[in-house]
């Protein structure tokens, strides 16, 4: 039986048909936004649209969210800015193929927030090392609207995004205490 199920996978896989056995992670358009000069003062607060008046110090536009923390200075990524604090703001659509308990990272060196259709999904502010939040959530089919705000307050730089399709349909059920 279990060379049944591995043969009916690889078919499913080969001829692109969808399979119970797969796993969908979710995927991505391109993370599209700017870095804005915000001053540590307002970063260190919650975030709040005010902060995207700040000049604009560049435009961004990146396939993944991947950048372990560098000491370079006031830079990240394809970005070398002028300033060493400010904030990227980025948005991006999320195509959800099957539905099911999903779980989000963000781990950054100073903050960063995640939001899924407007909702915050996950608050990883302040002024830190790299540090990794995790959120499990249940999402149905579909697309979805994805903003995450990021903010730099001193010279060393990390952004890293992740998501991935949970098999344990039970981890996204919260338990009562």
């Amino acid at each position: 039986m279990k060379a049944l199920n591995v043969f009916l996978l690889f078919l499913s896989i080969g001829l692109g048909i969808p399979s119970s056995y797969a796993q969908y992670n979710p995927s991505f358009s391109t993370f599209t936004g700017a870095a804005y000069g915000v001053p540590r003062d307002k970063l260190l607060s919650p975030f709040d649209s005010t902060m995207l008046d700040y000049r604009v110090m560049d435009k961004v536009s990146w396939e993944e969210i991947n950048f372990d923390s560098d000491p370079g200075y006031g830079g990240i990524g394809d970005l070398w800015l002028d300033d060493n604090t400010y904030g990227i703001y980025l948005q991006s659509t999320m195509t959800i193929g099957e539905r099911g308990c999903y779980e989000f990272t963000l781990n950054t060196d100073d903050g960063s927030y995640l939001w899924i259709d407007n909702e915050i999904i996950i608050d990883n502010s302040g002024d830190h090392k790299m540090t990794m939040k995790k959120e499990k959530v249940h999402l149905d089919s579909g697309k979805y609207n994805v903003l995450i705000w990021y903010y730099q307050l001193q010279d060393l730089c990390g952004f890293k995004f992740g998501a991935v399709s949970l098999q344990d349909s039970t981890a996204c059920i919260k338990v009562e205490e």
